[in-house]
């Protein structure tokens, strides 16, 4: 089980990253997890293998069963695939995410925006629990201004604020795909 708790993240600048170009700052294979009070700015994570998700943080694996992320603020990130700031893709389809008090925060301009997920891209979960967030100023290419869910079972959303959202092609909020 890992713990990231009380840290801060800033003014990073991650070209290549050490696992696949995924995940700016902290890219992790876990259980359960908790993931709070962190303050993640102006990361940009550049395509250069092909992936780049997760500006921020990315979690991947199968074995992400209860994964908390709480309390953080994202500010200016950008990944140039799947998730601006963060990407959680689980292969074994189970699990839940629980998102709570996070403010989301970025100015994504031209070409620097993610393909789906301006700030969350969340695949292959029984749950995603999201309350309390704020999404301002968020952008893509395709699918999901904010986020883009994909083979996630449950979704609930509750207190949550959209402001300026915009998608290239679904979702100018949320995208939500059941396949």
């Amino acid at each position: 089980t890992a713990n990231v708790l009380g840290n801060h993240f800033t003014s990073l600048i991650c070209p290549n990253p050490v696992v696949g170009n995924d995940g700016g700052s902290i890219y992790i294979t876990s259980e359960d997890l908790p993931v709070a009070n962190l303050f993640f700015e102006a990361n940009t994570l550049e395509d250069i293998h092909g992936f780049s998700n997760g500006g921020a943080l990315n979690i991947a694996g199968k074995g992400i069963q209860n994964a908390l992320v709480s309390n953080n603020t994202w500010k200016n990130i950008t990944a140039r695939n799947y998730g601006g700031m963060a990407c959680f893709y689980n292969s074994s389809l189970t699990g839940t995410l629980n998102f709570t008090e996070n403010t989301f925060e970025i100015a994504q301009t031209g070409n620097e925006k993610p393909v789906k997920g301006g700030a969350l891209y969340v695949s292959g979960l029984d749950s995603m629990n999201c309350s309390d967030a704020w999404f301002t100023d968020l952008k893509t290419l395709e699918n999901g201004g904010a986020v883009s869910m994909e083979n996630t079972i449950w979704s609930d959303f509750n207190q949550c604020v959209f402001r300026n959202c915009e998608a290239g092609m679904t979702g100018g909020d949320i995208h939500l795909d059941g396949d």
